[in-house]
């Protein structure tokens, strides 16, 4: 399976290691998968397997989607928008150094706080959190850590629909219409 590259990033290949250069940053990727090769000629990437297992074929894809993703991500960025809800208190949400401080969060005196993940800018404008990076995972997974830190356990989620959640992912809406 092969993939084309655009001409505005740089995609170096070393064994199994693949490293995407571009005019956002630069991300690199290891793959662990085994009877898989991979292979940059001029503008085409490819990944091929001689192997008949299943596994190994379906790899083949895998790879080809990280690929995909580091060529979007080092080009054009991923954006996150997550929204704080509330209405019973009025949540406060911090960038301090390293960590994200959400304060007040149900009325609760002790501030609940995440580490960063490195790679991902966060900014916080009011209600409105943006998360952005090169690397589709680690947007996304903060993002998922921060709706999981204000997640609400023993009440009534009809009632208490207070947190954090994603309203946006790269401009398109993830909220129902």
């Amino acid at each position: 399976m092969s993939y084309k590259i655009t001409e505005d990033v740089q995609l170096e290949v070393a064994g199994l290691s693949v490293t995407a250069k571009g005019k956002k940053g630069e991300d690199k990727k290891v793959f662990k998968a085994k009877h898989i090769v991979l292979k940059k000629e001029g503008d085409t990437f490819t990944v091929t397997t001689d192997s008949p297992r299943k596994v190994d074929r379906t790899d083949v894809g895998t790879i080809i989607g990280h690929v995909k993703n580091m060529v979007e991500g080092v080009e054009k960025g991923f954006t996150y928008k997550m929204k704080v809800v509330y209405a019973h208190f009025p949540v406060t949400v911090k960038v301090t150094g390293k960590k994200l401080v959400v304060e007040n969060f149900l009325g609760e005196k002790m501030a609940r706080s995440m580490d960063l993940v490195e790679g991902v800018t966060v900014q916080v404008k009011g209600p409105e959190i943006t998360l952005t990076g090169v690397d589709k995972e680690l947007v996304g997974l903060c993002a998922s850590q921060l709706e999981q830190l204000c997640r609400i356990r023993d009440r009534d989620r009809r009632v208490f629909q207070d947190g954090i959640y994603i309203i946006e992912k790269n401009g398109v809406s993830t909220l129902h219409k």
